[in-house]
């Protein structure tokens, strides 16, 4: 997606918008590309998925023009008393080992989660010592690469490494992204990826601690291209999934992104019924949601046209999804990029303005008692690219400088903020795509471009930092 363009021509009208790396400069072209913000996406909906050779696909790149801005949905730490790690299932992938600590940035120790050519796109905790980082690996055919949905695990148990995890194959030959994972518990997860023609629907995969099993999530009519970019599963039967679906507009060569919001209740997808928003023209999309009870969802993106961007806010109160008003942010255009809860109702919210004069900048909001705050970021700090609340501290994964990668860590209530210095100018380029917390451990996810000769798009790694909750 591009942020805050308005050019609704020939280049706006390209489905463009897989991802683009910060390090990595071209774009990735697909059926189910993610939307462009304020573009009107068009195109053959069978074209095929071209590389050109130096770029990196993305569900939920934010900022075309710059550094990878991507979502976080807030995924929960471990809940005692829902330990144990699922079992095997068939159709296992190759593992992948992955290599040894790299001492590429003090304080954090890196492990490359998969060979080239592949990335993680989310993490969650399925219990006490397991983690999951949904994605796909990238199949080469000449010039050409075909996605293969892939799920990660750590098991600490096992070491800090990381290896594929078994699913199953998706329906009618489907080969995708996994765009996001959550597990309520080791018994109970969610996949959601993107849509899939032949099975007529958003591809998605739920785990019983047993299984996997395929589902199918509704799309709007003469969809186009679709698919969901976040996923909180509250419990086996109470998920919900956010995200995007091309359709046409009234003009034949001319469409447009309309947000996707759907539940789970453990044996079907539902479309929720949702306010109207964008009009007949301007598009819009969700890219991240986060469930804090049945009667407490919130959910957010951006509605993008002729007169810029702005941000979108909805809230679930169990009965109906109602359109949120967000504080002041200033004569900028702006977008949502994560939300996180916290403890006692609290919800944390980070995004990406740009000015006039085309500066971007990250932004922080916070929800308690009722209201939504503005809370200043550190100064320098530009998108946000996924948040997540350590205790009762939230975490920003943010750009700063010359598009470096960084963490910041506040207080409670966001008055103060310590680089947790992610950011090593001696350290190769690193894209910040997710971050979870788990007590004494905050997990960054990230991408590095391919070194050494091996490779075209780069891999996975995961840098683990020990933290005061």
């Amino acid at each position: 997606m591009s942020l805050l363009s308005t050019d609704s021509g020939a280049a706006g009208r390209l489905r463009a918008g897989l991802v683009v790396s910060a390090a990595l400069a071209v774009t990735a072209v697909t059926a189910t590309a993610a939307p462009a913000l304020a573009a009107s996406p068009g195109g053959d909906p069978a074209e095929g998925r071209t590389a050109a050779q130096e770029g990196l696909a993305h569900p939920s790149a934010t900022l075309g023009a710059g550094p990878i801005s991507r979502t976080a949905t807030g995924h929960h730490a471990f809940e005692p008393g829902r330990a144990g790690r699922p079992a095997g299932t068939p159709h296992a992938a190759p593992a992948h080992p992955s290599a040894g600590p790299a001492s590429r940035v003090a304080g954090w120790q890196e492990r490359t989660m998969a060979e080239p050519d592949a990335t993680g796109i989310r993490l969650t905790r399925v219990d006490a010592h397991v983690t999951w980082a949904s994605g796909m690996r990238f199949d080469w055919y000449g010039d050409n690469f075909a996605f293969v949905p892939t799920l990660w695990e750590r098991d600490d148990r096992k070491g800090t490494g990381w290896k594929e995890r078994a699913t199953i194959p998706g329906p009618n030959g489907y080969s995708e992204r996994w765009n996001d994972v959550d597990a309520s518990s080791s018994r109970s997860a969610v996949l959601v990826g993107d849509y899939h023609e032949p099975s007529g629907g958003v591809v998605n995969q739920s785990w019983n601690g047993r299984a996997w099993k395929n589902s199918v999530a509704p799309v709007p009519k003469d969809t186009i291209g679709a698919g969901f970019l976040a996923v909180d599963a509250r419990t086996a039967t109470d998920a919900w999934a956010t995200g995007w679906a091309q359709v046409p507009t009234n003009d034949p060569d001319d469409s447009k992104n309309v947000g996707m919001l759907s539940h789970w209740n453990g044996t079907r997808w539902t479309a929720a019924k949702l306010p109207a928003i964008g009009g007949d023209r301007d598009g819009w999309h969700l890219v991240t949601v986060t469930a804090l009870a049945a009667n407490d969802v919130w959910a957010a993106g951006s509605v993008y046209g002729d007169a810029g961007t702005r941000p979108l806010l909805l809230h679930f109160d169990g009965k109906s999804w109602s359109e949120v008003r967000v504080p002041d942010l200033g004569d900028v255009q702006a977008q949502f990029d994560a939300l996180a809860p916290g403890p006692g109702g609290v919800v944390w919210a980070g995004g990406t303005t740009k000015a006039a004069d085309g500066t971007r900048s990250g932004f922080a909001l916070r929800y308690a008692n009722g209201t939504w705050t503005r809370k200043p970021l550190p100064a320098g700090t530009a998108p946000v690219a996924a948040v997540t609340v350590n205790g009762d501290k939230p975490v920003f994964v943010v750009v700063v400088g010359e598009e470096r990668t960084d963490a910041v860590q506040g207080n409670a209530t966001g008055t103060r903020w310590t680089s947790l210095g992610l950011a090593d100018a001696a350290a190769p380029p690193l894209n910040g795509l997710d971050v979870l917390a788990s007590g004494k451990t905050i997990d960054v996810l990230g991408h590095r471009p391919p070194s050494g000769g091996t490779g075209r798009i780069g891999y996975p790694v995961v840098l683990t930092r020990t933290v005061t909750p």
